[in-house]
């Protein structure tokens, strides 16, 4: 689970990463939601935990 978290991270920053290229381009500025859409492992973990 923690490999595929890490994964889940660095996608979203290649996404984000190629946003802010587009938008230096002249498109619109992306809406950063990394910490809105990623929860920690422990956050994770205590959610587990107490939903059975």
């Amino acid at each position: 689970m923690r490999t595929r978290a890490a994964d889940l991270v660095a996608t979203s920053q290649e996404f984000l990463q190629a946003s802010w290229a587009a938008t230096a381009g002249g498109g619109d500025a992306p809406i950063d939601v990394g910490a809105a859409s990623l929860w920690g492992i422990a956050d994770v973990a205590t959610t587990r935990a107490t939903s059975g």
